[in-house]
């Protein structure tokens, strides 16, 4: 993990917290547990008041190291507001500003992400005005139409580093990606299938630090796309 040397974000920060192994392994196999964890660095997220908290203060995490020789873990929390209290969970946190790129400056960069994709519909044109609109003829409410979109599946492991690519590039991005499979994850009841991707890509207009604020993919309240530099 990069921790100095590039210029520092004023609207985002790194907190490292230093835990015990079994809370580091928990937090990887009870992502909601991880969840409630990392946002106990705000406050109660249980209240129907904390809807959204997440968002709010742009949480993300990663289980950096499981240690089980040392009996320690590593964990990350970024967030584009500063941690408020300090997580009963951890032996030591350390918060400091975000560290970025230099412009031009050629970087390699890794994230655990969820590699899910919707399959192209082969439903024709014809029927899917159809589908949407009520048995008259007239368009239904907005969420009311029938679905022609596929489920999501996993992403085949031969089109991960085309895809992986593919998703940085929609972003800004020009990268050479390594991905490779990873356990799936439990996210709110879903088997999620993920990878971990391994990019270089040069900063231009900000784009590698906006993904360092931001994150990739899906499942950021539960400890994936967190984007580790360096």
């Amino acid at each position: 993990m990069h921790t100095a040397g590039g210029p520092a974000m004023h609207d985002s920060f790194d907190t490292i917290l230093t835990t015990s192994d079994a809370v580091a392994a928990t937090m990887l196999n009870d992502r909601r547990a991880g969840h409630r964890m990392t946002m106990s660095l705000w406050g109660n997220i249980e209240l129907p008041a904390h809807q959204g908290a997440r968002s709010r203060v742009g949480c993300l995490w990663s289980v950096l190291a499981v240690d089980p020789v040392q009996g320690t873990g590593t964990v990350l929390v970024r967030s584009t507001v500063a941690p408020e209290n300090h997580a009963t969970w951890a032996a030591s946190q350390t918060t400091s500003p975000t560290q970025c790129p230099e412009p031009g400056e050629t970087v390699r960069f890794h994230a655990h992400i969820a590699a899910m994709y919707t399959p192209r519909s082969d439903v024709p044109l014809e029927w899917r005005a159809q589908l949407k609109e009520g048995a008259n003829g007239t368009p239904r409410a907005p969420g009311q139409g029938l679905s022609y979109r596929s489920r999501q599946v996993p992403v085949p492991i031969e089109r991960l580093d085309a895809w992986a690519a593919a998703r940085l590039q929609r972003l800004g991005i020009d990268a050479e990606v390594a991905a490779s499979p990873r356990s799936p994850v439990d996210l709110k009841g879903t088997r999620t299938h993920t990878a971990h991707i391994d990019a270089t890509a040069t900063e231009v207009d900000g784009r590698v630090s906006e993904l360092l604020r931001t994150g990739l993919g899906k499942g950021r309240a539960y400890g994936l796309g967190a984007v580790v530099w360096g």
